[in-house]
């Protein structure tokens, strides 16, 4: 095989000789036009591209950590901010704010102690009571103590027992 290989690029280099210099000339001409059109398709247009597109993209993703940076702080702040901070008549009176929003005031009871408020539910859709609890637990950040779900009779209505706790001075 070695042997047949050396004999075609023979065969091509004799082929080279027999040709004119203008021929010569023309197939070097043609073959760096060749060479140029294969770089060009390959490796520079692909490349400039995605260039043009990601500086289109770019005052997006600028915007989107624009955006994310101030959510950052946001949150950062938010979390700075502590619950015990709030009274226990706040908290009380965010708590009866979440329960008539949600609907429920009449179904709950409110018993608010200093560390400790248990908020009971009776025949209460589960859902609704659920998410009512993690709606207090996001706003009025307090902390989930203890909870007690019973199933009622009815079906999908329950009774709920939730304890909710400030949390302490050193506590986030």
């Amino acid at each position: 095989m070695n042997g047949a290989l050396a004999a075609r690029f023979e065969g091509v280099l004799e082929s080279w000789r027999r040709l004119a210099p203008r021929e010569r000339r023309l197939l070097v001409g043609g073959a760096v036009v060749l060479l140029a059109a294969v770089g060009w398709f390959v490796f520079f247009e692909p490349a400039w591209l995605g260039r043009q597109r990601l500086r289109a993209e770019l005052p997006d993703l600028r915007a989107q950590v624009a955006r994310m940076a101030a959510l950052s702080d946001e949150a950062k702040a938010l979390s700075d901010v502590r619950a015990e901070a709030m009274s226990a008549a706040a908290v009380r009176a965010e708590l009866q704010r979440a329960l008539d929003a949600a609907g429920l005031a009449t179904q709950a009871t409110v018993d608010a102690g200093n560390d400790l408020i248990r908020v009971k539910f009776d025949a209460v859709r589960f859902d609704s009571a659920v998410d009512w609890l993690a709606q207090v637990v996001r706003d009025a950040r307090l902390r989930v103590a203890d909870v007690s779900i019973v199933r009622d009779p009815q079906a999908g209505r329950v009774t709920a027992t939730f304890g909710l706790e400030r949390p302490l001075a050193g506590d986030r």
